[in-house]
């Protein structure tokens, strides 16, 4: 019996390419770092990736929220995932690492970008859209040279709200 030619669904477009798999894409980028892409690498980089701001390991850790991986594999993958270039480690002045795409990682964290932390409640955010700019005579010439992190602090907006009369 002849099979009959397979139609496509009025929905597909034949133009379109499929959506992109955001699980593949982080497999992809592990193994060209050097990784394996295990279960728990895929699901750390991409609770990083997808945060929009810096995370903490107990704060991955509640992202994940998986019986299947504890605090040593959690940790574990976020040092490996920082030295094969994929993640960056931030120490904003708490004692608190923080993880967060490195910048040849991701597009949307183009070079170096202050934070702001919150003095409160130690919110973190990044301020991807904000350009620092340090002139004038006082600047050493080494900051205009290398790379300088800056970090603002003061209250973010839900604490300040809280204290407002």
């Amino acid at each position: 019996m002849p099979v009959a030619p397979r139609t496509p669904s009025p929905d597909a477009d034949p133009g379109r390419s499929p959506a992109p798999d955001p699980q593949a894409d982080a497999r992809v980028r592990l193994r060209g770092a050097g990784l394996r892409a295990t279960g728990a690498r895929v699901a750390v980089l991409r609770c990083i990736e997808s945060a929009g701001r810096p995370l903490s390991h107990a704060e991955v850790m509640a992202v994940l929220d998986d019986d299947t991986l504890d605090r040593a594999t959690i940790y574990r993958n976020l040092s490996d995932l920082t030295e094969a270039g994929l993640l960056q480690r931030l120490d904003l002045g708490d004692h608190v690492w923080r993880f967060e795409p490195a910048p040849a990682a991701q597009p949307h964290h183009e070079g170096q970008h202050p934070h702001f932390v919150c003095t409160d409640c130690g919110a973190v955010q990044c301020l991807d859209d904000v350009e620092v700019s340090l002139r004038g005579p006082s600047v050493p010439r080494s900051v205009a040279q290398a790379s300088v992190r800056v970090q603002l602090t003061g209250q973010c907006d839900d604490c300040g709200d809280a204290t407002a009369p």
